[in-house]
């Protein structure tokens, strides 16, 4: 009588185990890097609050030029209040600065800045255009700030 098989090979378990390897080998870094792009994004969008401060000392004086922390309606730079991962937001000359969290963010964004620089149009009454730049490593970088930081 033949015997009948059940369960499965030694040889399939490895495959499976194999297959199962190179899937987690390229979807963690891919999740790592989706992790760290909603953390940047949160960081722009609590930094983008003080654009519009930071607009109005544009419109009032003319210059960018001590729009700092004080002058933009904000008594000191931003610290426990920055949000769940950035450690602390400063305002100086106009441009407006983000520092991630050392731990607890992911590893592409730890200690990284994120930069909203204005740029003012032809007159005063023009609008003001802004660029975000960051040195967080470019997989890291969400599509709204796509740019590397020069400074």
């Amino acid at each position: 009588m033949k015997r009948i098989q059940q369960g499965f090979t030694l040889i399939e378990l490895m495959i499976v185990v194999a297959i199962i390897g190179i899937l987690a080998a390229i979807a963690i870094p891919q999740y790592q890097n989706y992790t760290g792009r909603a953390q940047l994004s949160d960081a722009i969008v609590i930094a983008s609050g003080l654009k519009t401060a930071v607009s109005e000392f544009y419109q009032t004086n003319g210059v960018f030029d001590g729009a700092s922390d004080w002058r933009t309606g904000r008594p000191d730079a931003i610290g426990a209040d920055a949000g769940k991962y950035a450690n602390g937001i400063t305002v100086l000359n106009g441009m407006i600065t983000v520092t991630m969290k050392g731990i607890g963010v992911a590893a592409c964004v730890e200690g990284k800045n994120v930069t909203l620089r204005p740029t003012a149009g032809a007159t005063q009454d023009a609008p003001i255009k802004w660029a975000c730049t960051t040195n967080a490593s470019p997989g890291c970088r969400p599509s709204t700030c796509g740019g590397a930081a020069t400074t």
